[in-house]
């Protein structure tokens, strides 16, 4: 699926102050220790280990508790340059409105073109948002943490650390958490997006009005995410 924008948080006002002092990002982030980082399965990007985010393969969601967590996307064949245009306007849209932004910054991560933002996600919480990429791919990295100076620099490390290698061969079935027969149907697996399986007829691209043609998805969850309440996921 090409040209797909997704984003997953509601962007809301508030007037109030936020703890602790503005964070400072640097113009170009050098990627290193690249032999230490995991692979997010099923894409082809890494990320530093972390000893208290549990990362969860079905949502491509790392997470600490129900109060700190990150969720990231690859985007193949999406232009980055286009996509984080929204990305932006949505930020800056906030800014106006009289949301204070913590921080809202164009920079370098490794080789890649990149843009960072912490934006208040109600009193006692902020968003983080990453995105990067090239014409070729995006990437887009979202989470919600506490408001707190340890949680803040924890999240931040974490996701400023993730590194995209093209040279990864990607299987699209290790994205699949559940077996579908369809030896007798005409519909085959087309693409996997976040933890979705989209099937079309003999592998039909969806674009254009290619949206409206014969297709389904199949999604899954876990049954388990360290605290998190499934009711309240969307």
């Amino acid at each position: 699926m090409k040209h797909i924008t997704i984003f997953f948080f509601i962007f809301s006002v508030f007037s109030f102050n936020l703890k602790g002092q503005s964070i400072n990002i640097p113009d170009q982030i050098k990627i290193s220790n690249i032999e230490n980082k995991v692979i997010v399965k099923g894409t082809k990007i890494l990320i530093n280990e972390s000893k208290d985010y549990v990362y969860y393969n079905e949502l491509k969601r790392f997470q600490k508790d129900s109060k700190n967590y990150f969720q990231v996307i690859e985007i193949p064949n999406q232009d980055y340059h286009k996509s984080v245009t929204k990305i932006s306007n949505k930020i800056d849209e906030l800014e106006k409105q009289g949301g204070r932004i913590r921080i809202k910054k164009e920079l370098k991560l490794g080789f890649y073109d990149a843009y960072f933002a912490l934006a208040p996600q109600g009193k006692d919480s902020e968003q983080i948002i990453l995105a990067f990429g090239d014409t070729s791919f995006s990437v887009l990295v979202m989470g919600v943490f506490s408001n707190d100076e340890k949680e803040r620099k924890e999240i931040t490390d974490l996701v400023l650390s993730t590194y995209y290698d093209e040279n990864i061969k990607v299987n699209i079935n290790d994205n699949l958490f559940y077996y579908v027969d369809l030896k007798k149907s005409e519909f085959e697996l087309l693409n996997v997006m976040n933890s979705f399986g989209i099937y079309t007829i003999g592998k039909e691209q969806l674009v254009g009005n290619g949206i409206y043609i014969n297709n389904f998805l199949i999604g899954v969850l876990p049954n388990n995410l360290n605290g998190f309440d499934l009711k309240t996921y969307s």
